[in-house]
C-alpha cells in the first residue's frame, strides 16, 4: 500500500514539470520576440538623425534607377534587407513596440555618387544596431534609439518583389 501514495505523488511530480517546461518554451518564445507583420515589406528612409546630426535632405529625396529610394530596407518575416550602395542584411524581432535589430553582412563597393551616399549608408547601418522602440502609423514606421531617429516610408507591402 505504501506505493499509491508514492505513486500519486510522481504522477503529480511530472505533471508539475511538464508545466515548468512549457512555461519554459513560452517564456524563450516570448523574449526572443517574433516577425513584426505590421512592417513587412519595402520602406525608404526620408528623415532623421544620429549623434553624428541630422541626415542630408538632399540625399533622401533622391531617388535612384535601381531602387525605390536611396537609402531603403525590405522586411521579410524576421530577415531585414537594406540597399543604398551596398546591400546588408540582418534580422528584426518585435514584441509591441520593443525592437531589435542585428544587423549582419554588408557588400563593400564604393560608390562615388551621390556624394555622401557612403556615409549616410554607413551611419544607418550602424543605427539599425542601435534601435530599441519603433511605432508605425499608417505608412510611416520610425526605428528610436538613444541618440537615434530613422524615419521610412512605406514604397510596397510585397516584401518578396525584387528590386
Amino acid at each position: 500500500m505504501a506505493l499509491v501514495p508514492q505513486q500519486a505523488h510522481n504522477g503529480d511530480m511530472i505533471r508539475r514539470l511538464s508545466w515548468l517546461g512549457a512555461l519554459g518554451t513560452l517564456s524563450v518564445a516570448l523574449l526572443a520576440g517574433c516577425a513584426p507583420t505590421d512592417a513587412q515589406g519595402m520602406w525608404r528612409l526620408s528623415a532623421g538623425h544620429d549623434a553624428s546630426g541630422e541626415f542630408p535632405t538632399d540625399l533622401l529625396n533622391t531617388t535612384s534607377a535601381d531602387s525605390a529610394g536611396v537609402v531603403t530596407i525590405t522586411i521579410n518575416g524576421t530577415s531585414l534587407g537594406g540597399h543604398a550602395c551596398n546591400s546588408f542584411g540582418g534580422t528584426i524581432t518585435a514584441w509591441g513596440s520593443a525592437v531589435t535589430i542585428t544587423p549582419g553582412a554588408m557588400t563593400e563597393m564604393w560608390c562615388e555618387e551621390p556624394a555622401g551616399l557612403m556615409d549616410l549608408e554607413s551611419r544607418v547601418f550602424l543605427d539599425l544596431g542601435a534601435v530599441t522602440e519603433r511605432q508605425i502609423t499608417g505608412d510611416t514606421m520610425t526605428f528610436i534609439g538613444p541618440t537615434t531617429e530613422l524615419v521610412f516610408h512605406r514604397v510596397d507591402t510585397d516584401a518578396t518583389r525584387q528590386y
